[in-house]
């Protein structure tokens, strides 16, 4: 009887992130992801694309974790980008699956930055109020 060996090549990719059971991206996960980066990176012209086209602004995928982009712009003190999603209607009482805070929370407790969260506050208020 002869015996056969199977050479199979895994793709560093595959074998680095095997351990996590991701499936591939969808179509949604893409752009998400894309105007998660396009926002951080104050691409807005590339940001209003990509929303235009399905991109949703209340994604919990960011750069890093289950939080929206608006949690994570709370520690760039990136305040073009979150003045950019919340005057495109962010939701701004959306809470991360870590802390269960939302990004107001996270300026506050995570960053101690009472100035950002009242700036943020003042901004929900704005936008719950409308236009004057």
């Amino acid at each position: 009887m002869r015996w056969a060996i199977l050479t199979i090549t895994i793709p560093t990719t595959t074998r680095a992130r095997g351990h996590l059971h991701w499936d591939p991206p969808t179509a949604q996960q893409v752009l998400d992801t894309a105007l998660a980066f396009s926002v951080i990176n104050r691409h807005f012209d590339v940001a209003d694309f990509l929303l235009e086209h399905g991109a949703d602004i209340n994604t919990t995928r960011n750069s890093h974790e289950p939080a929206s982009i608006l949690h994570h712009l709370v520690f760039e003190g990136n305040y073009d980008s979150m003045r950019f999603l919340i005057d495109r209607g962010i939701d701004m009482t959306t809470k991360d699956y870590r802390w269960n805070s939302t990004a107001q929370g996270w300026a506050l407790y995570g960053k101690k930055d009472q100035k950002m969260a009242q700036w943020l506050e003042e901004a929900e208020r704005q936008r719950e109020q409308g236009p004057r």
